[in-house]
């Protein structure tokens, strides 16, 4: 843990992706020499993306990795059965600190913000869905043994980052013209595209500021619970290609590189702005009637005002202040399962109603967040699909109905905002390029 701190060490992994993902890559790239390089990178983002692997591709997910010295395969297996216990506490966490302190790292975001939007500007929500569903993945049972779900998610996006730093750093082509063009990326400002620090705080967000929103939940998790959660996301970080995912493995270590990476790296941008605005559109839509203040809230809650100001997050609900009192009762009643079930309710109820619109879509059609839950997650995490057959019923249907409402009424303002400052014929068009 040692060199961690080391103040040389940290921007030095600015400069470092993943040599041996990106070997592939190149590899892939030198066997295309008719293609052009740009076409071939979209292509592979898209097999990733869409689970289209070609060999070369599967070659890579299925080729089994040699686990790292320090992996505690017992300890791994008692991080998965927390996954397991607190399913919708770490979705919630996941969404509503885990994300956001992500977003607030005004450089890393930028690859967010463009990888996001390589393909198609309306898809920016699958982003969110993608991670969603590698939660789900790699925290089941058994996940991470060599050909299981979760260890082939692992490794897809590994190689999937791998792909963006190419596309990221590749010669953007001649200055207009629209079939090769894209933003410079800017290495000695931003830093290698996914690079290794950026990984590192991405573990860590998934780590210790899960823990954080559990104490701020009032169900601080144990000692033992910590270390095996870190455990298993140590050994998940190694199959992601981080070279210093030992480096979590200590809570109170991880923790104190968790406000050092913080520090160097949190600042307002753009980008954070906008795809927390995508984020909370995303939890937005979910929430039953009554209830679309309840993720700003949550992220206030969960996430710490800082973060939130940084991101523009909209003030909480005036019932937002009630939240420290029901934390303070989850702390004298975690262990008392029928009040543990009605204090946590509003932190469930989000976690729950954005993977049930997943769900949903996935079996409407509608959209474009392809997502996969298979019946053990989704009997987990509370949510019933039905006897038998891919159907949502009449209350999938009528969530159907209240996320279309909020559509149209999302559109209906974004147009009345831009009529105000544009004028009727520019708002029109500007409307029409926001609907999605």
């Amino acid at each position: 843990m040692g060199p961690i701190f080391d103040t040389g060490l940290l921007p030095r992994l600015r400069g470092r992706g993943d040599p041996v993902a990106d070997g592939v890559v190149a590899g892939l790239l030198a066997d295309a020499p008719a293609a052009d390089p740009e076409d071939t990178l979209v292509h592979l983002l898209r097999c990733l993306r869409d689970l289209d692997e070609n060999a070369d591709v599967a070659a890579w997910i299925g080729a089994v990795e040699t686990p790292p010295p320090w992996l505690d395969v017992t300890l791994m297996a008692r991080g998965q059965e927390f996954f397991a216990d607190w399913s919708l506490d770490i979705v919630t966490s996941l969404f509503c600190a885990s994300l956001p302190f992500a977003y607030a790292a005004a450089q890393g975001v930028e690859v967010l913000e463009r990888a996001s939007l390589l393909a198609d500007p309306r898809t920016v929500a699958r982003r969110i869905a993608e991670t969603g569903q590698m939660l789900l993945d790699v925290g089941t049972p058994r996940a991470l043994a060599p050909g299981a779900r979760g260890y082939r998610t692992a490794r897809t996006v590994r190689l999937l980052h791998a792909v963006i730093r190419a596309r990221l750093t590749l010669d953007p082509g001649a200055p207009g013209d629209p079939a090769h063009a894209h933003a410079v990326w800017d290495t000695a400002e931003l830093g290698v595209p996914v690079n290794q620090e950026d990984l590192l705080g991405t573990l860590l967000s998934f780590t210790t500021v899960v823990f954080r929103a559990f104490e701020n939940m009032g169900i601080p998790p144990a000692k033992v619970e910590r270390e095996a959660y870190l455990a298993l996301w140590g050994a998940i970080g190694a199959l992601l290609g981080i070279e210093y995912s030992e480096a979590v493995l200590r809570p109170d270590k991880a923790e104190e590189l968790t406000d050092v990476i913080a520090k160097r790296l949190h600042a307002g941008s753009k980008a954070g702005v906008h795809l927390m605005e995508v984020l909370m559109d995303e939890m937005e839509l979910s929430m039953p009637w009554g209830m679309r203040k309840l993720p700003r809230t949550l992220v206030r809650h969960l996430g710490g005002d800082q973060v939130a100001d940084m991101l523009g997050v909209e003030e909480s609900a005036w019932w937002g202040a009630l939240l420290p009192v029901l934390a303070a009762l989850n702390r004298l009643t975690r262990r008392v399962p029928a009040g543990r079930a009605i204090l946590q309710a509003p932190s469930r109820l989000l976690g729950r109603s954005v993977i049930r619109m997943w769900v949903d879509r996935n079996i409407l059609g509608e959209g474009s967040t392809h997502v996969h839950i298979d019946p053990s997650n989704l009997a987990r995490l509370g949510i019933r699909r039905g006897p038998g057959e891919p159907t949502v019923g009449l209350r999938g249907r009528l969530r159907g109905v209240r996320r279309r409402a909020r559509l149209r009424q999302r559109r209906r303002l974004a147009s009345a905002a831009q009529a105000a400052t544009t004028g009727p014929a520019e708002s029109t068009a500007a409307g029409r390029s926001r609907a999605w």
